[in-house]
């Protein structure tokens, strides 16, 4: 088993609906996360935000605090996700905030099926993202400076 829950691996992100491979996504195994790979976490996420915030618009179950705190999450993901990933510098903050909500959304998706009905199939709990936070910047900072010697290199 590939074990990446993304393309790099031959395999796709899967049906809308599909949790399996939102569970293997935050679990990238080393390897490097790209603009294109939060927006493509993004992209699988936004469907079961949607749905989810139907699923709360037409719950007459629900009470008063839950729905507000339910907007204020599904507003603040909206807001979160609003503008474009970064290109490299804020790449690996924006994949870990779409990590820890889609880590939430599974929790919510849990306390409203008590109460509404809630599409898709069961939630399942996400692994972490195995690859320290040291590590990864250690990465980002070899790639600062490679270019830079590959610049100073074409400038002389």
């Amino acid at each position: 088993m590939c074990g990446c829950g993304c393309n790099a691996c031959g395999q796709s992100m899967g049906a809308i609906g599909d949790i399996a491979p939102m569970i293997l996504a935050c679990d990238r195994g080393g390897q490097f996360i790209s603009s294109a790979s939060v927006q493509e976490i993004r992209d699988f996420l936004n469907p079961q935000f949607e749905t989810t915030n139907a699923a709360v618009i037409g719950c007459a179950n629900l009470d008063k605090p839950t729905r507000d705190a339910w907007n204020a999450f599904y507003g603040s993901w909206k807001l979160a996700t609003a503008a474009a990933p970064s290109w490299i510098w804020n790449v690996s903050t924006e994949w870990n905030t779409a990590c820890d909500y889609s880590r939430q959304l599974t929790g919510w998706r849990e306390t409203l099926a008590r109460s509404c009905s809630v599409p898709g199939p069961a939630p399942q709990k996400l692994e972490g993202d195995t690859l320290p936070q040291a590590i990864k910047w250690a990465a980002f900072a070899a790639i600062g400076i490679a270019a830079v010697v590959a610049i100073r290199t074409v400038i002389r």
